[in-house]
């Protein structure tokens, strides 16, 4: 991969997404955190509030050498109002990836990541969640239909893992952990899921108090097509922090500016004025 860091196998504190990636092709949305305070990184760059009883806290994943958030029952709420057709994939496939670390999970569920007002429908949206024994990927259509994909005993178990559904519309979703394909199931034609509620990472839920996820989480991807074997497998390597693909990096430092440089030319030897000069000073008598 190279050394594009100063230190290897380090995120730098601020960064910029690299449009040239083969990972930005499809990318609608973006919560990778860093120093800069930027939550959606994607082109749209949509507007972002958090909520909760805390905010989350930013922290050095040292074994990951990224920035996460720490959730203990908040959430980042990214609004998506007058953009459903981006957030809200009514398209024919997607993909979504996250880096996660369970710490705890208050009651049944622990909510990653939602675009639904509620797991109890018929809400449209996507819900991405853990439960005791299971990893799970789940959507419910306009009409109250619900699909969804659980990966049994491959819910996080207080370790770090990463995480990817393919929702190939009208055919499969298919479930991969740390790269490696977990878990498939048919997914039938579904009716719309494209509404104008926003996206959640996280949750809090202070009435029932069983929907809030605990832990870290990181690198929260949603494309609006499907991601390729080789594009899982870099996403979850751990050492991969710039992820490329193809040797092409999708996390790049900022640029940094520089004055130009200013050279003064070095004088030129010019005889008839040195011949000038000792004449003058009664050198060339």
């Amino acid at each position: 991969m190279g050394r594009l860091y100063p230190r290897m196998r380090e995120r730098p504190p601020e960064f910029t997404l690299n449009a040239a990636s083969p990972l930005f092709n499809g990318l609608q949305f973006v919560l990778a955190p860093d120093t800069s305070a930027q939550v959606d990184r994607s082109s749209w760059r949509l507007p972002a509030m958090i909520r909760g009883t805390l905010s989350p806290k930013l922290i050095w994943w040292q074994s990951l050498s990224r920035y996460a958030y720490e959730f203990a029952g908040n959430v980042v709420n990214c609004f998506g109002f007058g953009k459903p057709e981006r957030l809200y994939f009514n398209n024919v496939s997607f993909s979504i990836a996250v880096w996660a670390y369970k710490r705890t999970i208050s009651g049944t569920w622990g909510r990653i990541l939602n675009n639904e007002e509620s797991l109890k429908g018929p809400f449209p949206g996507i819900v991405v969640a853990t439960q005791s024994t299971h990893f799970c990927f789940n959507l419910r259509d306009i009409n109250g239909v619900f699909v969804g994909l659980s990966l049994s005993g491959a819910a996080p178990d207080y370790s770090t893992h990463h995480y990817c559904g393919v929702f190939r519309r009208g055919y499969t979703i298919t479930g991969y952990v740390d790269g490696a394909v977990a878990g498939m199931t048919s997914l039938p034609e579904i009716g719309a899921i494209t509404h104008n509620r926003e996206v959640r990472i996280g949750n809090y839920d202070p009435g029932s108090g069983n929907q809030n996820w605990n832990g870290f989480l990181t690198d929260i991807m949603l494309w609006s097509r499907c991601l390729t074997e080789s594009e899982i497998a870099a996403l979850a390597d751990p050492s991969n922090v710039d992820l490329r693909v193809g040797g092409v990096p999708l996390i790049l430092p900022p640029r940094r500016r520089f004055f130009a440089s200013v050279e003064i030319p070095a004088p030129t030897f010019n005889p008839a004025w040195a011949q000038h000069v000792n004449t003058y000073i009664g050198l060339g008598r």
